[in-house]
């Protein structure tokens, strides 16, 4: 999408003018106009008159949001103001979410402006208002542990007056990737207009509700959600909070308006997904202070083996280690064999290979399993037989002691494979595999059967009645009875057997892991806005069966009837006739169909065939290590290798970038032609090899647009010497640089050839998308790996 984009709120807003700037080529930010536009109306809370959210919901989901000030000071006052935004918690020891362009003058500008930012205002200090404009309003001290431009995600620590963690009960937890759909309503909460709006008594503005709904999903080729569009009614200071949906679950966090011709609200979020991705690099890169709660983000905390480890407290190979609140570490082994678990789940068994973790508090206990699944508790008294390292066995109760960390399992973590369903709720986080078991739900038309995997999502009134919402979009009223619902956690295959009567809220959902399906934006997730006739088809041809999605195709594809479809269906149709001809083995029609679909108006059913089109032009002979290509499996390994290469020699590529100076022209075309000839190699083999190519291909337009920008500085030195030389009435007849105004006209040209590639590949940037893009955590995935 080209247009004009618009930051909410973020540092340097003026609250009482519009102000427009223009930014420079030259700078390190994408090339396009922003403007900050600001509204000084006074904004009260709007009337959700089109989203279905309880009351108690939205008042948990206020508390939560909060107003962010950045200001800049010689000393600890922050008396000289940059801005102000928005922001929200996501845990319960003041975690905050922000934008990175509320927090940080220096957001998206050039090196040297960065620099001269920084000098000018050495000490950036941040503030936080919860419950802003209400009786409770109340400031506090923010710590800014770390940021990310192109992600523009920022993550403070808010403290309280005696300088410890403030406790933050109300927080947001994450909408599940799977329930994020177009047309899902949505909440929107933010501050806009800033401090501006200080009512009479001096209190800072109360927080703005809007309501609305996703409206567009833009995916890359390997399956990343590029950002999310919304129609929600928003203004300048909305940037950094948080957009929910009606269970208070965070969709993302609003960052852009985008004007758009056809719509009066078009505004683009953070997505979570990529939020998430944020905090998991945080903690990776160890930026989160110990004693934080890190119970929201336990099934990040899993590492790539599938064992929960929390950085503050390691596990070991030979010991499991008691961690005591004052610093006390006693290592030895838990002699009891099965932990005993009462929970709103029911009373629970937990083998001890099962088990990472029992962390305490004075909320109550949770049980960290491998595979970053949790299950929490009220305060439990059970006890436990130790044998300390000496050899002398003691009883201890798991409610005296602050962390159990049990030692790292030697047990295999399942690789997940086949139907998941994944259980995420006020008192637990559960991977699930083989669930057995219906549902009886008592409602007024009687007791209703219903399959677990039916229900979408389910929450409990303040009547204690229960309301379920099923996928199929009905919604029933009652009580669940005392079914038990069996099934294996799946990374351990632990057998478990639970209720959900005694469980708040809680959400449901299915994932189907398959293996033959491809790292990327596979056909199923291509077509997942199709009409259910090609998304059936697709799952037949992504199960390896040609023969059955031929029988489903064949009328789709009647000249009649293809005719009159529109061009969008077409592409798709056409799409799916040349899988079912690669899995039939008729190669030279599959490959004759794919370079059709390349042309697609579709960007990614272009990739995905440009993909398929490369795979078959590079195996000549249609088969990979013995097998033929046909074979779903086959075809997708092949695919891995084929990608491999090609992220191999963007790396190498890159490699020589990174030393590049540009002394002549010639090596800035060089470059930018290796570029240019390995994109669409990159775009296709983010299908195989899913956000690993995206992020070499997002580096590769990074490069060109660097080089670029050093090429303009190379053009504009060799202009500059032409006018001093000019000036002086001379020419240097050592070094004849500019013998002719023909010369000048060569340098001028190649200037404005240069600055559209700088635009080119800044445009390309900024329209795919928020991404992470940190060297320190590039470096270390390469020491990881």
């Amino acid at each position: 999408m080209k247009a004009v984009i618009t930051g909410f709120g973020g540092v340097g807003q003026s609250d009482s003018a519009a102000r427009v700037r223009t930014r420079s080529l030259c700078q390190w930010s994408a090339l396009m106009t922003i403007m900050l536009i600001v509204s000084v109306t006074p904004i009260g809370t709007s009337r959700l008159y089109a989203v279905d959210m309880k009351a108690e919901t939205l008042e948990r989901v206020k508390h939560a949001a909060v107003m962010v000030f950045n200001a800049a000071s010689r000393t600890a006052k922050g008396d000289t103001p940059l801005g102000t935004g928005s922001g929200y918690f996501i845990n319960s020891t003041g975690l905050l979410i922000t934008n990175n362009h509320v927090v940080d003058p220096g957001h998206k500008k050039d090196p040297a402006t960065k620099w001269e930012l920084i000098n000018k205002n050495n000490l950036l200090v941040q503030t936080a208002v919860t419950d802003s404009g209400t009786d409770e309003e109340t400031t506090w001290d923010c710590e800014l542990l770390y940021s990310n431009e192109s992600a523009d995600q920022a993550l403070l620590q808010v403290f309280d007056e005696d300088g410890n963690k403030l406790e933050t009960p109300n927080y947001l937890r994450f909408l599940p990737d799977a329930s994020l759909h177009e047309r899902l309503q949505i909440v929107a909460l933010g501050f806009p207009g800033g401090d501006s709006r200080r009512s009479s008594n001096d209190k800072h503005p109360e927080i703005n509700v809007a309501e609305g709904h996703v409206l567009e999903i833009p995916r890359t080729p390997a399956g990343r959600v590029r950002m999310i569009f919304t129609d929600a009614e928003l203004r300048a200071g909305n940037s950094g909070g948080p957009v929910v949906n009606v269970d208070g679950l965070l969709v993302g966090t609003l960052t852009l308006g985008v004007p758009n011709e056809e719509r009066r609200n078009f505004n683009a979020l953070v997505p979570g997904t990529l939020t998430r991705e944020f905090i998991r690099a945080a903690f990776s890169l160890g930026k989160i202070p110990d004693q934080t709660d890190v119970t929201p983000f336990v099934d990040l905390l899993a590492d790539k083996t599938g064992r929960t480890e929390v950085p503050e407290f390691r596990r070991s190979d030979e010991y499991d280690i008691l961690y005591y609140e004052d610093g006390d570490r006693i290592y030895g082994n838990v002699a009891t064999d099965v932990i005993s678990w009462d929970s709103a789940l029911g009373k629970l068994s937990v083998p001890l290979a099962a088990v990472a973790y029992v962390m305490t508090n004075s909320e109550g206990s949770s049980l960290f399993l491998e595979g970053g699944n949790r299950i929490r508790s009220g305060q439990i008294d059970s006890s436990f037989q130790f044998e300390l390292k000496g050899g002398q066995t003691v009883e201890r109760d798991f409610a005296d002691i602050n962390v159990v960390g049990f030692k790292t399992s030697r047990g295999k973590i399942a690789q997940l494979e086949g139907k998941i369903i994944i259980l995420d709720s006020d008192v637990c986080h559960l991977t699930l595999q083989d669930v057995q078991g219906n549902i009886k739900f008592k409602s007024r038309a009687g007791i209703i059967e219903i399959e677990f995997e039916d229900i979408a999502r389910f929450e409990t009134q303040p009547n204690l009645k229960h309301v379920v919402y099923l996928r199929d979009g009905r919604r029933l009223t009652g009580e669940f009875d005392e079914s038990k619902i069996s099934g294996k956690i799946a990374a351990t295959q632990t057998p478990i057997e639970f209720k959900l009567g005694g469980i708040e809220w809680g959400t449901i959902e299915v994932i189907e892991v398959n293996p033959h399906q491809v790292a990327g934006l596979g056909l199923s997730g291509l077509l997942a806005l199709a009409d259910k006739e090609i998304r059936d088809v697709a799952r037949i041809l992504e199960s390896d069966d040609p023969t059955a999605a031929e029988t489903r195709l064949a009328p789709m594809l009647e000249t009649s009837r293809y005719r009159k479809l529109p061009d969008t269906e077409k592409e798709r149709i056409d799409l799916l006739e040349a899988q079912m001809l690669l899995s039939k083995g008729e190669y030279k029609r599959a490959s004759k169909v794919f370079r059709k679909c390349v042309r697609a108006n579709d960007g990614n059913v272009g990739a995905y065939a440009q993909a398929c089109s490369d795979l078959l032009k590079r195996y000549k002979t249609f088969d990979f290590q013995g097998q033929p290509l046909r074979k779903r499996t086959t075809f997708i390994e092949a695919g891995k290798a084929m990608a491999a290469e090609r992220i191999q020699q963007a790396r190498d590529l890159l490699k020589d970038a990174s030393i590049l100076t540009v002394k002549n022209r010639g090596q800035f075309m060089k470059h930018i032609g290796a570029v240019k000839k390995l994109e669409p190699a990159m775009i296709g083999s983010a299908l195989f090899a899913g956000v690993e190519a995206d992020d070499e291909l997002i580096l590769l337009w990074r490069s060109a647009f660097d080089v670029a920008q050093l090429e303009l500085r190379r053009i504009d030195g060799l202009l500059d010497e032409q006018k001093n030389q000019s000036r002086r009435g001379r020419r240097n007849r050592r070094n004849r640089q500019f013998s002719s105004q023909r010369d000048v006209d060569e340098l001028n040209k190649q200037k404005e050839d240069t600055l559209k590639t700088a635009e080119l590949y800044g445009q390309k940037l900024e329209e795919y998308g928020f991404r992470i893009e940190d060297p320190d955590l590039r470096a270390k995935r390469e020491r990881d790996d």
